[in-house]
Order: structure tokens, then C-alpha cells, then sequence
């Protein structure tokens, strides 16, 4: 392999994510630290390299060592990457994708903002029970 898929995907190396995918790479494999490759293309804000992960069913509620999604790393950053996650799909949370769509894009009321950090805060609770 050229790199790994994890070293690719948070260089915004679009070839080697190609390549690691076509030499056998576990898109959803973890790191150490949990992170898929997706989770480290998102924090880079690589949304050629997410939408090529997602398009080989990357999964975006795979959670890391922290408790945190991709699209947990991915709200208030690039709306693109936001709506590409929400795409893709979240079955236990659709409303909270289109408030940190409108919360990344500048577009969320205060009370928007309180609503998504109420709901955040929630799912992380039951996520560590």
C-alpha cells in the first residue's frame, strides 16, 4: 500500500484513499485512538475524501474512543462535509443533522443552538450508559 487509509485520509491524499480502497483497506477500520478514516477526513475538512469513503459505505456512526462520530467532528465545521454525513444517513438523530447543518452555516437561530447542544448533550449521555 502506499499509506495507510488513516495517513491518507488526514493528509487529503484523495489517490492514496483511492488506492488504499483498491488495495483491500477496511474503510471502517479503526485507529488507536478509534478514529475511522472518515472521522480523520472530516477533522481535515477533505470532502473529496469523504464523499469517497461514504461512497464505499463508510460508516458515519461509527464512534471513537472518545464517544464522538464523524459527524460529531464534523458540526460547526464545513457545511458540505455536514450534508454529505446527513446523506448518508443517521438513523437515530435526522433533525439534528439539519440543526448542525443551520448551526454551521450561520443560518441557526440561538434558540437553534441551544436546542442542538441540549440534543448533543443527550446522545452523548446515552452513549456512555
Amino acid at each position: 500500500m502506499a499509506g495507510n487509509i488513516f495517513e491518507c485520509a488526514r493528509a487529503g491524499d484523495n489517490e492514496g484513499v483511492r488506492q488504499a480502497i483498491a488495495e483491500g483497506a477496511d474503510v471502517n477500520a479503526k485507529d488507536a485512538e478509534g478514529k475511522t478514516a472518515l472521522m480523520h477526513a472530516v477533522i481535515g475538512k477533505h470532502a473529496t475524501i469523504v464523499r469517497i469513503l461514504l461512497g464505499h459505505k463508510a460508516s458515519v456512526n461509527a464512534v471513537d474512543n472518545k464517544g464522538k462520530t464523524a459527524r460529531d467532528y464534523a458540526s460547526g465545521g464545513n457545511a458540505n462535509i455536514i450534508g454529505m454525513l446527513k446523506k448518508a444517513g443517521n438513523p437515530t438523530s435526522s433533525g439534528i443533522a439539519s440543526l448542525q447543518l443551520r448551526t454551521a452555516s450561520g443560518k441557526a437561530s440561538d434558540g437553534a443552538r441551544q436546542k442542538l447542544k441540549g440534543l448533543d448533550q443527550a446522545l452523548r449521555k446515552k452513549r456512555a450508559v
